[in-house]
């Protein structure tokens, strides 16, 4: 079991604990080139992170038992489905720029097609005195 399942099966246990974060690597140098030269966001050396309020966020808004999903096109998200962030962020189809959040955060979406459907995760950019980081905000799939 890889390290991000592991920390998703932790955060729904611990659904009311929202501090926990693990880290998954720095974006590799050539793909924040790209991501700059396609949308603009400069991301060099940004770490990226998953939270266990955004493990939770994702299963209530696009999980498989949000009734809401079919109506938005979506299919259901799985634990097993964040086996595929890393394969989904180091080798999207497509990068581009989403809409800017509260507080100058820089949001990119990342989709990927898979069997399963067309995956989106959501990434927002996050500059801080210590550096750059790339915080997991949800992930859905349509079909």
């Amino acid at each position: 079991m890889s390290k991000i399942l592991r920390f998703v099966e932790a955060a729904k246990e611990n659904s009311e604990d929202e501090a926990k974060e693990i880290n998954f690597g720095i974006i590799p140098n050539f793909q924040a080139q790209q991501i700059a030269a396609s949308t603009g966001v400069v991301v060099r050396t940004a770490l990226r992170t998953l939270t266990s309020y955004a493990v939770n966020h994702t299963f209530k808004r696009h999980g498989v038992e949000n009734e809401n999903k079919e109506a938005r096109g979506q299919v259901g998200v799985t634990d097993l489905d964040f086996e595929l962030i890393l394969d989904i962020l180091n080798n999207p189809d497509v990068v581009i720029k989403g809409t800017d959040g509260s507080r100058g955060k820089q949001a990119l979406k990342f989709t990927k097609k898979l069997i399963k459907g067309n995956y989106t995760i959501v990434m927002s950019v996050v500059r801080r005195k210590d550096g750059v980081k790339m915080d997991f905000d949800t992930m859905y799939i349509k079909q």
